[in-house]
């Protein structure tokens, strides 16, 4: 071998010593790096807890109300889409105390108009009759409050709360592409 080669070797084998024995310990660098990661890391998991807590976090999404996680869903209807791309949704939740849902919404006694119907309850059953929906899963109309919302595309849901029975129907309208 010579001389060069020699010095060469010496060098990377003093520098694979220093490589070795620098394992284990960190640079004030890499400590910043890895606690700026970590910190990271903890920030976007309490931020998606917060934004996606929930289990119902769609509904927020999509209409602005926030279901609390602890209703308990009882049915879960889906319809078919038409032609049109058009179906509904319905669902009925249970409740354990009036103070889970009362702050969901705005809730209100009038029965007013949606998009298409005069007043919700007309909308509530022309819809549960085109999801097959059981007599006894339906809402009892004598003692509701409601909450109406649609969108620019006129999708529409309706939350109506029964009190005495502790329980909250939701029913949605999508509207097919246009």
């Amino acid at each position: 071998m010579t001389e060069e080669k020699k010095k060469v070797k010496r060098k990377s084998t003093k520098v694979e010593k220093k490589e070795v024995e620098k394992e284990g310990k960190f640079t004030k660098r890499e400590k910043i790096f890895i606690g700026v990661a970590i910190f990271t890391l903890i920030a976007t998991a309490i931020l998606c807890y917060i934004l996606f807590g929930s289990k119902y976090h769609a509904y927020r999404a999509k209409w602005g109300i926030n279901l609390p996680g602890s209703l308990q869903e009882v049915v879960s209807i889906k319809g078919k889409e038409d032609n049109f791309g058009t179906y509904n949704t319905y669902h009925v939740f249970k409740f354990e105390k009036e103070e889970t849902v009362g702050d969901i919404v705005e809730w209100t006694k009038k029965d007013k108009g949606t998009v298409q119907y005069s007043n919700y309850k007309e909308a509530t059953e022309e819809w549960l009759n085109v999801l097959n929906v059981k007599e006894k899963d339906r809402p009892n109309f004598e003692d509701l409050d409601y909450f109406y919302v649609n969108d620019e595309k006129s999708n529409e849901m309706i939350l109506l709360k029964d009190g005495k029975n502790k329980k909250i129907y939701l029913l949605e309208y999508f509207m097919g592409e246009e």
